[in-house]
């Protein structure tokens, strides 16, 4: 390759037009990255000219071992989310994934229901918790809506969906300090059995049940 300096008696004064011209021609030459990009940018702003020098940056860095290619700025933010001052396994980011939850959750929650947790969702159902309070909840569109019943009356208890569905399923007898005693039939909620319980319910079932 040939080696030009950078002295004075080696530059030579363009016009910008040939400048960028330039750039093409040392591109056919040499089939240097940068010479493509230079060209492409001062011909115009396309997409293909941001793409080169996107490609550009990351080649520079990967020679450099910046950033992505740096196992120390890897780790430092791999420790962003922990102790390092973030806000993972906090109130704040349970309060947040809630709020999402709440605007998203419903329509995403219902495409993905199954028959059979649909049709549970159907009912009433008595619920226990560890401080000895009871809930009966509402029938519900949506396993979200029935956890934020639970919720309620004991304030972020429920923290993964996921395995809390569970206990509502009868795979696990316990969790986050909430069992399910069994399903609200129509001649306890007319017989007003609700005794000291926490009822979410101001009415009796609509139709009769079989209790679990």
């Amino acid at each position: 390759m040939l080696m030009v300096s950078n002295e004075t008696t080696n530059i030579l004064k363009v016009p910008p037009k040939d400048h960028t011209w330039a750039h093409f021609f040392r591109y056919l030459q040499f089939g240097e990255l940068g010479d493509a990009t230079a060209f492409l940018m001062r011909q115009n702003q396309t997409a293909e000219a941001i793409a080169l020098r996107s490609q550009l940056v990351v080649e520079s860095n990967k020679r450099k071992g910046v950033l992505f290619w740096d196992p120390v700025w890897q780790s430092e933010q791999g420790l962003k989310g922990g102790s390092k001052g973030g806000s993972a396994n906090t109130e704040k980011q349970f309060l947040a994934r809630q709020k999402i939850g709440n605007l998203f959750g419903k329509k995403v929650g219902k495409s993905r229901q199954s028959g059979r947790l649909k049709e549970m969702l159907q009912n009433k159902w008595y619920w226990c918790h560890e401080s000895s309070l009871m809930v009966c909840t509402l029938p519900c569109e949506t396993f979200q809506e029935l956890v934020n019943e639970l919720n309620k009356a004991v304030p972020n208890s429920i923290r993964n969906n996921t395995s809390f569905i569970k206990v509502f399923y009868g795979e696990r007898k316990q969790m986050y300090g909430w069992r399910l005693v069994g399903k609200v039939i129509r001649s306890e909620a007319e017989g007003g059995m609700f005794g000291n319980i926490s009822v979410a319910d101001e009415g009796p079932s609509e139709r009769s049940e079989t209790s679990t």
